[in-house]
């Protein structure tokens, strides 16, 4: 920030004659330098509004700030806080509470979103107060297995720092107050298998909500800060933080490590996941930490490869990945591009691939359905095949084309698929083959996680498994499971996130309550289908 003065203070009275009129301008979404032409002194908080009386634009600006000469400091406002908790925050930050902008004066608006300036217009307060943003952060800080007792700080591009600990099962919790998205994070210390840890570790919270802290968010910010995350936490800048990006971050990531496929639909970054075996996301960190010594490479080589955009050099990983996630797994990885099932619903056949990972991960299941005109797998249909006329009764054989260059051969034996030869251009990838799908009902082992609580498990026997991800998270809103707790509670409840993988699977959400106090209280729940 002192550097940031300095600079600013010399810009300001270089830019100042390039300044955007105050007195009518559009404003767009970020920072915009303006100046006060308007022949008389910005009254601050008349034009601007605070949290106890908002005026029309309160809603669309975030911060304003001038630099003083004379005091040689910032001054700040912002419309989110009473002037008496505007005071408090500018004094512990040794700022002024901006009042007035004098004629002829600079300063700088950060806008939420577009609006327009106008001093002429009419300002109508609005009588219901704005009150300070506050929400619930919440997620699981784990390497494969839970980061016990750690510290988490969390930075925000505005606000207090906020810090707390990890649980015995790596999950963490906190109530924000005044702060505002995006927010930093970090896992630090503590224990992980009863050793202690000396890895911190990183992510980011671009919405409330669940946000988890592993390796895999470590390098999602790496890729997105071109940093070494620890680095870029100590000064967190915001500026490249958005949805878009990150989704960009981490689809390099996890696409040039070959984890997309068995991600399938889950993201390491918000889906709510437990630490331990069985679990699909704490599957592929263990699956990612021994894959690195296969490769003999080190974690830190890695974060430095996505730091400086050198992933290409890791371009091997998948195949090590692959066979480290079959080992985890038990064989049994069933990750798919849009979903995932180990039985498949009526019509479709249970598929496993075997080969390079690259479309499909080795031991990947797949739903198929497949005819000598149609392929459908993964939530795309293929089409307009090209039959191979060398292959002879009672065998056949038809090559569907995808866009990204894979070529699918279906071989049929009589009428019945027999096997899908998979290819990338004309290099041989892997092949599907049938396999036997589970049939009748399960026990049901269920583990409720209530504000980082994990409570006792609730066994419940002959329950049909679900088929398919579409059919499990489709009936999350009827499941008597779930509407106890909205029940119980007197409250209301948002499902954040919903996956299935294999025999398991994961909800997280949020019940917001109003008595006998307003509170939202972050569950997540986790179904284990079982013999």
């Amino acid at each position: 920030m002192k550097k940031l003065i300095t600079h600013l203070s010399i810009l300001l009275g270089l830019l100042f004659p390039a300044f955007a009129s105050a007195q009518s301008q559009t404003v767009p979404a970020g920072w915009s330098m303006l100046g006060n032409d308007a022949g008389a002194a910005i009254d601050v908080e008349a034009i601007f509004g605070n949290a106890t009386t908002p005026t029309g634009i309160s809603g669309s600006v975030t911060t304003v700030w001038s630099w003083s000469n004379a005091l040689s400091r910032w001054n700040f406002y912002t419309p989110s806080m009473t002037p008496q908790e505007m005071s408090s925050y500018a004094d512990s930050k040794g700022y002024g509470v901006l009042s007035s902008i004098a004629k002829g004066e600079g300063f700088w608006v950060n806008a939420k979103n577009q609006f327009v300036f106008g001093l002429t217009a009419t300002v109508t307060p609005t009588p219901t107060p704005t009150p300070t943003p506050t929400g619930t952060l919440a997620g699981t800080a784990a390497v494969g297995s839970p980061i016990v007792g750690a510290e988490v700080k969390i930075s925000c591009s505005s606000g207090s720092p906020l810090t707390t600990v990890t649980s015995s099962t790596g999950t963490w919790q906190i109530t924000t107050s005044g702060q505002m998205l995006p927010c930093g994070l970090q896992v630090n210390g503590g224990t992980i298998n009863g050793a202690p840890n000396a890895t911190p570790y990183h992510s980011i919270a671009i919405s409330f909500g669940n946000v988890n802290i592993t390796p895999l968010t470590d390098l999602v910010v790496a890729k997105l800060a071109g940093t070494e995350p620890r680095t870029w936490f100590t000064a967190a800048k915001f500026d490249a933080i958005t949805a878009d990006n990150i989704t960009t971050a981490l689809s390099t990531v996890s696409t040039t490590l070959g984890l997309a496929s068995t991600l399938g639909t889950m993201s390491p970054m918000t889906s709510a996941f437990v630490a331990k075996t069985g679990d699909k996301i704490d599957n592929v960190l263990q699956a990612l930490a021994k894959a690195l010594p296969s490769l003999s490479k080190t974690y830190s080589e890695l974060l430095t490869a996505a730091a400086t955009n050198n992933l290409v050099n890791f371009s091997g990983f998948g195949t090590a990945f692959a066979a480290a996630y079959n080992s985890v797994a038990g064989g049994s990885s069933t990750g798919s591009g849009t979903g995932t099932a180990t039985s498949c619903t009526t019509g479709q056949l249970t598929m496993a691939y075997a080969g390079i990972a690259g479309v499909f991960t080795d031991g990947q299941n797949l739903c198929i359905t497949a005819t000598t005109t149609s392929l459908a797998f993964s939530g795309k249909t293929l089409s307009n095949p090209v039959r191979n006329t060398a292959v002879s009764a009672p065998y056949s054989a038809y090559k569907f084309s995808d866009t990204d260059g894979s070529v699918y051969e279906l071989i049929f034996k009589d009428t019945a698929l027999y096997e899908i030869n998979v290819l990338m251009g004309t290099t041989f990838q892997g092949q599907l083959t049938p396999v036997s799908a589970p049939v009748g009902n399960r026990t049901l082992t269920l583990e409720f996680t209530a504000s980082g609580i994990l409570a006792p498990a609730v066994v419940v026997t002959n329950v049909p498994q679900p088929q398919s991800e579409a059919e499990f998270c489709g009936a999350v809103k009827t499941d008597p499971n779930l509407t106890s707790i909205t029940s119980t509670t007197g409250g209301t409840t948002t499902i954040n996130s919903c996956s299935y993988s294999g025999n398991v699977g994961n909800i997280s959400m949020a019940v917001a309550i109003t008595t006998p106090i307003s509170m939202t209280i972050p569950y997540t729940v986790k179904y284990a289908y079982g013999p």
